[in-house]
C-alpha cells in the first residue's frame, strides 16, 4: 500500500514540474503578421426579399376605385375614379390619380336646405340654407410620390398565401370647384393585397389640406335664389379626409 502511495506522489510531482516548465513557454508572432483593424464583408448586391412573386419594378399598375370624404358636413362625400402608377424599381413609384363626386347634398345639407336642422333646445330651426348654391367639389386630381416601404405575405388559409404592400403616398393636386380651382396638398398611406402576381385590392387613406371657398362667407344662401358668382368668396384653409377602395391590376 506504501508503495502504491509513494507512487502516485512520485507521479504528481513530476506532473507539477512538467506544468511549471510549461509555463514558462512563451509562443511569439512577428509583429507585420498581427492583425491590426477589423473589417466586414461587404457585398455589392444586396437582396432583402427571396422568392418575390410580385415584381413591380418598370410596370405600370391600373387602379379602379371609389370611396367617400369622411369629414365631408354638407355635401355627398361619394366619389369614384382611377389612378395610374409607374413604377420605378420595387420602392419607388409615380402616383396619378383623379375622381369625380356625385354632386348634391347629404343628409344634413338637406336639413339646413329646408330649415329642418335641430337646435340646442330640441327645437326646429326656421332658417334655411341652401349649400348647394355654393361652388363645392366636382373634380379632384392630384400627382403622389409613392414609397413602398413593406412587402409581405400572409396566410388565410392553409392553402392559399396572399402578397401584400404598404406604401406611403406624397404629393398634391387641386379640388375642381365649378369655375374655381383649390389647390391642395396631401399625405396617405395605401395598402394592397395581392390574388396573384397581378391583381390586388388597394386600400388607400389621404389626409388633404386646401385652399377652399368658405361658404359662409357671403352671408345667407337662400333657397330658390341666384348663386352668388364665386369671387365673392373667400378662401380658408380646410382639410379633408378620403377613404378610397378599389381593384388594381398590374401590367
Amino acid at each position: 500500500m506504501r508503495f502504491y502511495l509513494a507512487l502516485a506522489f512520485v507521479f504528481h510531482f513530476l506532473l507539477f514540474l512538467a506544468t511549471d516548465a510549461n509555463a514558462d513557454v512563451k509562443i511569439k508572432f512577428p509583429e507585420e503578421e498581427l492583425s491590426t483593424e477589423s473589417t466586414l464583408p461587404v457585398f455589392e448586391e444586396k437582396v432583402a426579399i427571396l422568392n418575390r412573386k410580385v415584381k413591380h419594378a418598370g410596370k405600370f399598375e391600373l387602379n379602379l376605385m371609389g370611396g367617400f370624404v369622411a369629414s365631408e358636413p354638407l355635401y355627398n362625400p361619394v366619389n369614384f375614379g382611377g389612378s395610374l402608377t409607374y413604377h420605378f424599381d420595387n420602392t419607388n413609384a409615380v402616383h396619378l390619380m383623379g375622381t369625380l363626386f356625385m354632386g348634391g347634398l347629404n343628409s344634413n345639407g338637406v336639413a339646413l336646405q329646408t330649415g329642418q336642422v335641430i337646435l340646442a333646445d330640441g327645437s326646429v330651426g326656421a332658417l334655411a340654407f341652401d349649400a348647394s348654391l355654393a361652388p363645392n367639389k366636382e373634380m379632384f386630381i392630384a400627382a403622389h410620390y409613392q414609397y413602398t416601404a413593406y412587402y409581405g405575405k400572409i396566410s388565410l388559409t392553409n392553402d392559399f398565401v396572399m402578397n401584400l404592400t404598404l406604401s406611403g403616398l406624397f404629393g398634391g393636386g387641386a379640388y375642381i370647384m365649378g369655375d374655381l380651382i383649390a389647390p391642395a396638398a396631401n399625405i396617405g398611406l395605401s395598402q394592397r393585397f395581392y390574388f396573384n402576381s397581378s391583381v390586388a385590392i388597394r386600400f388607400d387613406i389621404l389626409l388633404t389640406a386646401f385652399n377652399g371657398p368658405d361658404i359662409t362667407s357671403v352671408g345667407q344662401l337662400v333657397p330658390g335664389t341666384t348663386p352668388p358668382p364665386s369671387s365673392e368668396y373667400e378662401t380658408s384653409l380646410q382639410f379633408d379626409s378620403t377613404l378610397l377602395f378599389g381593384l388594381s391590376f398590374l401590367l
